[in-house]
């Protein structure tokens, strides 16, 4: 009867562990449920509000409602060094703005200063980008400061503040990382205010 007794008794242990391994993947489970439904949720709502946008010209930033400023170069034509030129076609100052549900209707206001504020400076250039921005060279001052190349014809920077009336940013050779931020100057642009 004792061994009886033992043998039910380790069963009965068994059956426990087995259970209590059960709930523990239950709640994993459960957990990567939650994990999955919160990630849908919050990707639908950024759906909703839509992606961030910059206008093509300042004249699509004027009909947006999101123009505030128009910006210029001493010189349309840059001269960073022997093998990178920009020609200046247009430069202003916008507010940030999404673009409305999955890309159609009204756009909206972005004031979300997490990711860099609620202006953007626009360069539109005459001629393509040329060779390979943000890898072999980059406009910018550490993040803050950085301009991304929004396609082959202009570049994007975020402000949280609205720029001074003249704003200058130096050019680099490499590319852009944490490290190696402000080393290897090869140039400079300078924008001032228009009048």
């Amino acid at each position: 009867m004792n061994k009886q007794t033992n043998s039910n008794e380790t069963k009965a242990l068994l059956e426990i562990q087995v259970l209590i391994k059960i709930i523990r993947m239950k709640k994993i489970n459960n957990s990567i449920l939650f994990f999955v439904v919160i990630s849908l949720f919050i990707s639908c709502i950024d759906d909703l509000k839509g992606s961030p946008g910059a206008s093509d010209s300042i004249a699509d930033s004027r009909s947006k409602g999101v123009f505030i400023a128009k910006y210029e170069s001493d010189n349309d034509v840059i001269k960073i060094n022997d093998t990178i030129t920009l020609t200046i076609k247009e430069a202003w100052v916008e507010k940030k703005w999404n673009y409305g549900s999955y890309g159609y209707g009204k756009i909206s206001l972005n004031i979300d200063t997490a990711f860099g504020g609620g202006y953007q400076l626009i360069i539109n250039v005459k001629d393509k980008i040329p060779c390979h921005y943000g890898f072999n060279w980059y406009i910018g001052e550490g993040y803050d400061r950085y301009f991304t190349s929004g396609g082959d014809y202009y570049f994007c920077s975020a402000f949280k503040i609205l720029p001074k009336n003249v704003e200058t940013w130096e050019v680099h050779s490499g590319s852009f990382s944490k490290e190696r931020v402000n080393e290897n100057v090869i140039g400079k642009i300078i924008l001032h205010l228009s009048k």
